[in-house]
C-alpha cells in the first residue's frame, strides 16, 4: 500500500513537471513567431570590423586600419596601445596617450576612408568639427579638411601647464554657434562666451 502511494506521487510530480515544459515551450514558440525576442538589427555598426591591433613581443603595437571592402588604408605603429572609440557617423578616434593628461588623437571617417592629421589634446570633436589650442588661440576646425571649416578665436586664455586646461567646457549649440568656458587671464576667472562661427 505504501509502495502505491509512493508511485501516485512520483507519477503526479512527473505530471506537473511535463506540463510546466511544455507551457514554456509553448510561450517561447509564441515569443519567436511573434518576434518579441530581441534581435540586434542587421545595419548596426561593428567597429572592431575596421581595424585590428597587434601587439609585439617587445610591447610596442601595431594599429592597421581597413575600409568597408577590407582593405587597409594605414598600418602604423605605436610604442603602446592606442584608445580606439567611436564617434558619430561611423567616425572612429583613436587616442594614444602620452601621459595624462596629454595625447595624441587621430581620426578615420569608415564612409569615406578619409584619415585626419594628428591632434594634440584636442577639447572637442563633434558634428564633423574640432576644437584644440594652438598657439594660445582656440581652433575650429573641420576634422578631415581645414579648407572646409578653419576659424581661428583668440582670447585672454590663462596659460596653464596644459593649455587645453584653460577650456573648462566647450560645446556647440545650433548650427553656427559655440558655447565655451574658459579661464581668463592671470588671475584665471571663469568666464562663459557664446561666439559665432563663420560658415
Amino acid at each position: 500500500m505504501k509502495n502505491i502511494k509512493m508511485f501516485v506521487v512520483l507519477i503526479l510530480i512527473l505530471s506537473i513537471s511535463f506540463v510546466s515544459c511544455s507551457k514554456k515551450s509553448a510561450i517561447d514558440n509564441e515569443e519567436r513567431q511573434s518576434g518579441s525576442e530581441q534581435t540586434l538589427p542587421q545595419h548596426e555598426f561593428a567597429i572592431n570590423d575596421y581595424y585590428k591591433i597587434v601587439k609585439h613581443s617587445d610591447d610596442r603595437y601595431t594599429l592597421i586600419l581597413y575600409s568597408r571592402d577590407k582593405s587597409i588604408m594605414r598600418e602604423e605603429e605605436y610604442p603602446r596601445e592606442p584608445y580606439i572609440s567611436l564617434l558619430e557617423n561611423e567616425i572612429i578616434q583613436i587616442t594614444l596617450s602620452v601621459g595624462s593628461p596629454a595625447s595624441y588623437v587621430h581620426y578615420f571617417d569608415v564612409k569615406t576612408n578619409r584619415i585626419s592629421e594628428e591632434f594634440f589634446n584636442p577639447i572637442l570633436a563633434e558634428q564633423g568639427k574640432i576644437i584644440i589650442i594652438e598657439d594660445g588661440q582656440l581652433i575650429v576646425s573641420d576634422i578631415f579638411d581645414r579648407s572646409i571649416v578653419y576659424q581661428k578665436i583668440k582670447r585672454n586664455f590663462s596659460a596653464t601647464a596644459n593649455p587645453s586646461s584653460a577650456i573648462l567646457e566647450a560645446k556647440f549649440i545650433e548650427n553656427a554657434k559655440l558655447l565655451i568656458v574658459y579661464l581668463e587671464g592671470d588671475k584665471q576667472s571663469e568666464k562663459l562666451e557664446i561666439i559665432h562661427l563663420r560658415e
